[in-house]
């Protein structure tokens, strides 16, 4: 399993604050956008609430969307060899990535 192949077609879900990667055998949850409790007391109303939270979860969305098209290309992803995958071992999940730092810890 790759990143790319994780996260692919990601949409935002308006009715329940989800993002949802689309694959071929279904919708596959991602992400939840988060912070209603605080995004209620930020805003004048209820509805200028919903529309930001929906904003966010849309521009989360765009931005994975984007970042993929970006990293990986159209089909270059096997061209690029061991570069941005990650490798599922037993119980531990372990990075492997072309520079140090490069991403976060998975663990």
């Amino acid at each position: 399993m790759t990143i790319k192949q994780w996260l692919q077609n990601v949409h935002y879900d308006d009715y329940g604050q989800y993002l949802w990667a689309k694959h071929d055998d279904g919708n596959q949850l991602i992400g939840e956008v988060r912070g209603w409790g605080a995004l209620q007391n930020e805003f004048d109303s209820e509805d200028k609430a919903y529309m930001f939270q929906d904003e966010v979860g849309k521009f989360i969305a765009d931005a994975i969307n984007e970042k993929i098209k970006r990293d990986f290309g159209g089909d270059k992803e096997e061209e690029q060899g061991r570069e941005n995958k990650i490798v599922v071992e037993e119980d531990k999940v372990i990075k492997v990535a072309p520079k140090q730092g490069e991403w976060g810890d998975y663990m």
